[in-house]
């Protein structure tokens, strides 16, 4: 149910594509970390040079997001398991394996330069969603490649 939600979640929050962007979605419930990314599919396959029929491109498209985009959560780099990657006509949504944290969350900081050199004007999104607590956006560009948040 928590995956519909996010899904919808990502969905209200993507504006038409006349802003180049990636939103990122952060949910945090209790001490699990859920990953969403939403990329679209023009600007990863061009970014990653991907033939229009790949057979590979979910790995590839998951190398490139594990390799532009380090997080540390509560001062420990975190590495993303994405266990379903599916794509439409327009864009391409991933789903990280959820992380359990053994302490609550304090602080994250991420380095996130995903389609920031390859495609004119891109930001980042990053939403961050904590139980009892309302959503926080931050945007990320070619100015602002990194973010502290504390939780």
């Amino acid at each position: 149910m928590s995956y519909l939600f996010l899904l919808a979640f990502l969905n209200f929050l993507s504006p038409p594509h006349d802003i180049a962007m990636a939103v990122f979605a952060v949910t945090l419930e209790e001490n699990t970390l859920r990953l969403q990314v939403q990329l679209d599919r023009g600007d990863i396959e061009k970014a990653v040079n991907l033939p229009t029929e790949n057979d590979n491109s979910t790995k590839v498209i998951q190398e490139y997001v594990m390799n532009h985009a380090i997080w540390i959560i509560n001062n420990e780099p975190t590495e993303f398991n994405f266990i379903t990657i599916r794509k439409d006509d327009e864009f391409y949504y991933l789903e990280a394996e959820p992380i359990n944290f053994t302490t609550p969350f304090n602080t994250i900081d991420i380095h996130n330069t995903c389609l920031i050199e390859e495609v004119d004007k891109h930001s980042n999104v990053i939403y961050i969603k904590q139980k009892d607590k309302k959503v926080r956006g931050f945007r990320m560009n070619k100015k602002r490649v990194d973010i502290s948040v504390a939780l």
